[in-house]
């Protein structure tokens, strides 16, 4: 038996720490370990181990996870919010630039590696310097911070030019930070702590061709000096992306009004058209035959193509079914014909009226409208004596299509046929239907669920009853599960009051109950 190190993720809260466990040992007594070391003491029974995407049980042994000793021994560790016994540890998230007010310094850096990128460099002599994408004429003094923070994360000695740390060069940037609407941060203006021995230490890395700074050991915790190089860069990396000249002015287009020539609502009226609004000094025209005008313009608005190409496809189907019946020997077979073809013949018809009641409330409001532009300046040949006439009003313009019967509140009516009944004596009981009533029951479904809509639909309320009926069933036949007493304790009241109402059901109900719960009837049409 020997002694190892196990290393204990906790990514919910930016955490890691090692765990001294003998190598005989189990998840359960990893989990005890765990609650002693770790900060926040959590329970045994809220702690979850994920290893390689699956929860370990607590009977597993550390040895059947790693066989060889020089495998990494790393887990992570799901801790539930009522699990912990103490404060669970500080969970560190970075700060989002804010210029107006100095970001606050990170207890310690996260566990998991961080890179800082670095933009590719142009000079060798400085290979950790990033270069600003702007020019430094505008943000030297900010690049020169980012490099110092940069030396003080990777612990090497930087010299600055003495340019970049004038006050005129202090001053442009804070200037081009104003003209984009920020706030110069001060804690670039503040100094550093005092060097420390150890902290962090942050290498230079290429991955993929582009530079980066890799964290050498993530155990570590920065410098005092370290926190506030990371607190600069978070500034000084949204700084460095500001654009140095200020955007193009955007061209704006003025629409100049179009003046409308004279009398133009009177030539709209000759050609046939709608009159526009209502326009200074403008009247319409009143003809003489303005009442068979408007029948020609209304005459013209029917669309023959949508109520001749039915008819034409009817007569053809009827010519067809006369070829093989023969009327004049079978007269049922004639009248069934007969009216078939009378209600193919209603139907465009009835469509065709339907868009014209569509269409002539728009057409009364643009008489009206044009009515309403010369109420200032009446016509000539108006009467002056009558100046209180009353003015006829709009008129209620009846609903489109409300003479077409609704089809689908008939289909709805005869497909809920009998099932409020029903319900009502599933829930509140009530005597056994007669004889009577279950024949005319059978006779109008027979007839009625001939039609595919009205038994889909039909279909669709069955279902969804019986449906209800199998998980009241099930839920009286179940059995308490789990170990959660408040649950068992829940389903068995609900189990109670469900046996209660169906010992309440009479004796046909009860029966129709178990018909459906032992699948006598299914509908097998899909």
């Amino acid at each position: 038996m020997s002694i190892v190190q196990v290393r204990i993720e906790l990514p919910t809260y930016a955490h890691s720490f090692l765990v001294s466990i003998s190598s005989d040992a189990n998840v359960l007594q990893l989990k005890q370990e765990i609650s002693k070391s770790c900060a926040g003491a959590p329970r045994v029974d809220g702690q979850r181990i994920i290893w390689r995407g699956r929860y370990l049980s607590d009977s597993e042994s550390l040895e059947s996870l790693w066989k060889s000793p020089d495998e990494s021994r790393i887990v992570h560790l799901s801790v539930h919010p009522s699990a912990w016994t103490a404060s669970p540890p500080t969970h560190h998230k970075e700060p989002l630039p804010n210029f107006s007010q100095p970001a606050p310094a990170p207890a310690h850096l996260p566990s998991p590696t961080p890179t800082i990128s670095l933009p590719p460099q142009a000079a060798r002599s400085q290979p950790v310097t990033p270069q600003p994408s702007q020019s430094p004429n505008h943000l030297a003094y900010v690049a020169a911070k980012h490099r110092k923070a940069l030396s003080v994360l990777m612990q090497r000695p930087l010299n600055l030019d003495d340019a970049s740390q004038s006050d005129e060069a202090r001053t442009e940037a804070i200037q081009l930070v104003e003209r984009n609407g920020y706030t110069w941060p001060p804690i670039l203006d503040e100094p550093y702590p005092p060097p420390e021995a150890g902290g962090v230490r942050y290498e230079v890395a290429v991955i993929d061709g582009q530079r980066y700074l890799n964290l050498q050991d993530p155990t570590t915790k920065p410098t005092p000096a370290q926190l506030h190089a990371l607190n600069v860069l978070s500034y000084t990396l949204a700084l460095l992306k500001l654009p140095t000249q200020a955007p193009p002015p955007t061209n704006t287009t003025h629409s100049q009004p179009v003046e409308l020539p004279p009398h133009i609502n009177a030539l709209l009226q000759q050609m046939g058209l709608p009159h526009l609004n209502a326009i200074p000094n403008q009247h319409p025209i009143v003809e003489p035959n303005a009442g068979n005008a408007n029948v020609v313009i209304e005459a013209r608005e029917i669309q023959m193509r949508p109520l001749i190409l039915p008819l034409v496809m009817l007569m053809l189907r009827t010519v067809l079914l006369l070829y093989f019946v023969a009327p004049a020997r079978k007269p049922v077979f004639g009248i069934l014909i007969l009216v078939w073809v009378l209600y193919e013949i209603w139907r465009p018809i009835r469509n065709a009226l339907a868009r014209l009641q569509r269409a002539a409330p728009a057409d009364r409001q643009d008489q009206q409208n044009a009515a309403g532009a010369g109420v200032g300046n009446p016509p000539q040949g108006a009467n002056p004596a009558q100046p209180n006439a009353a003015v006829p009003g709009p008129q209620p313009v009846p609903a489109p299509g409300a003479d077409i019967v609704d089809a689908a509140a008939i289909l709805d009516t005869l497909a809920n046929y009998d099932i409020q009944e029903e319900e009502s004596a599933l829930t509140n009981g009530g005597p056994e239907p007669g004889l009577g009533r279950k024949a005319a029951a059978f006779v109008t479904l027979l007839l009625s669920t001939v039609h595919p809509a009205i038994w889909n639909r039909r279909r669709a309320l069955l279902r969804r009853r019986e449906g209800r009926i199998r998980t009241e069933a099930n839920t009286m036949e179940a059995q308490d599960q789990g170990e959660d007493e408040a649950q068992n304790n829940r389903r068995a009241e609900t189990r109670r009051e469900l046996l209660a109402q169906h010992a309440r059901r009479p004796l046909w109900v009860q029966n129709y109950i178990a018909r459906v719960v032992r699948e006598d009837w299914i509908d097998d049409s899909d």
